[in-house]
């Protein structure tokens, strides 16, 4: 059976990663919008960058642990496919690509909700920096040949 992905199934992956980083951009957005709506208006002052203690800081490590995680285990689980299994890469790397987005988004929301609901009133500097650790996760994981051959567990 021939290994490479058929014609009808090669753009999902690279649509689900676009739709999905973009969510991603859409959720920064939605901090700094619900933010003028309590009437915060953005600083950028470094120190409104770095949660300082309580809740809003223990989401803040989370994003970073799922950004980490992101990039992490999805290759490892794909080690735990069947090596002897015809199926294609496409097919073989899709629950792993899921999870990898999946995680990096979470990483993203972390930082969304530690910012804007879990700090009172909301600091909408504070999605930045969980948001850029989930969109590098991202970008990480982009479906190339060699990504998706390494998340098939061929490689």
């Amino acid at each position: 059976m021939n290994q490479t992905a058929p014609a009808n199934q090669a753009p999902v992956l690279p649509i689900l990663w676009g739709s999905l980083t973009m969510a991603q951009v859409m959720i920064v957005g939605m901090g700094f919008f619900l933010s003028s709506q309590q009437g915060v208006t953005p600083t950028f002052a470094v120190d409104r960058l770095l949660p300082g203690d309580g809740p809003g800081a223990i989401l803040f490590g989370l994003a970073f642990v799922m950004a980490v995680v992101a990039v992490v285990v999805p290759p490892r689980l794909s080690a735990m496919l069947p090596k002897n299994d015809r199926s294609s890469d496409v097919a073989r790397a899709y629950t792993p690509f899921l999870l990898h987005l999946a995680l990096a988004e979470a990483a993203t929301l972390m930082g969304f909700v530690g910012a804007v609901f879990m700090t009172q009133p909301a600091v909408p500097e504070r999605v930045l920096l969980p948001a850029a650790a989930g969109l590098v996760a991202a970008l990480l994981g982009f479906p190339t040949a060699d990504r998706l051959k390494v998340l098939a567990g061929r490689r």
